[in-house]
């Protein structure tokens, strides 16, 4: 519940910490930014479904439990919570769980926001993938992460633009999250040494009735900033390959 937050009606809290923060893709009353403690937001967690694929995954946020007790600010993680009517909120579960099978589960976590030592939601659903999921890829050497988000493309797009679509969202919230912001500065560093590659296709997936989906690297460039502030790019790649099992039309970009 959160009183204060949407008055009136009876409601379902979702936190979004991840692409959930620039691409809900659900209806929603109102939406307000806040945080939750005792978890830290990071890139171990594989995706094949979406950033990436069974033979390349990539990188994506998932959070992990602080260690030990007490208060600890660096294990505050904020993000955007959104309050759902109740009597669309079947629906709205239904397809996050669809959005999120690659290894996450929900959880019932509280929300606070500055200014608040109590929390203004308590029991927010919260997807998770815990460390035990088949996706799960944990911790590794900051560079190597990074290489894997730059060179990984699944069907909802580049895992490059998930990393930086997040970093851009984190600074318009005024948010400092290290590990994100360490993670981008690689990447910055590969785009600018590799300067025969300044673009990376964007993908879709086509399904046809009685057909497997095909996984299609369209001809379309998502351009990257060089050094200088100027942008550059260079002609698109096209492949594709056989995905399963299909995305669902309303889920097709996260």
């Amino acid at each position: 519940r959160g009183p204060r937050m949407c008055e009136g009606e009876q409601y379902v809290y979702v936190f979004g910490y991840g692409s959930l923060m620039w691409r809900p893709g659900f209806p929603f009353l109102r939406k307000f930014n806040g945080y939750i403690k005792g978890w830290r937001r990071v890139f171990w967690q594989g995706s094949t479904d979406h950033r990436g694929v069974p033979s390349a995954p990539g990188r994506v946020v998932t959070l992990i439990k602080q260690p030990h007790e007490g208060d600890d600010p660096t294990y505050y993680t904020w993000g955007v919570i959104y309050c759902v009517p109740l009597e669309e909120s079947g629906p709205v579960l239904k397809s996050l769980d669809y959005r999120e099978k690659g290894g996450y589960s929900r959880e019932e976590l509280d929300v606070f926001i500055s200014g608040e030592a109590n929390p203004v939601v308590q029991g927010a659903i919260v997807y998770l993938a815990n460390t035990t999921n088949e996706e799960f890829l944990g911790d590794a050497p900051m560079p190597d992460i990074a290489a894997q988000i730059y060179r990984s493309v699944g069907p909802s797009g580049p895992n490059i633009d998930y990393l930086m679509n997040l970093a851009t969202v984190l600074r318009k919230m005024n948010v400092t999250d290290p590990h994100v912001f360490e993670l981008e500065s690689h990447v910055k560093i590969l785009v600018d040494e590799d300067t025969s590659l300044r673009s990376i296709t964007a993908t879709s997936v086509t399904v046809s009735e009685g057909q497997l989906p095909t996984l299609v690297v369209k001809e379309t460039t998502l351009t990257l900033p060089s050094p200088d502030g100027a942008s550059s790019s260079s002609s698109p790649l096209s492949s594709s390959a056989t995905m399963i099992p299909p995305v669902l039309p309303t889920c097709d970009e996260f």
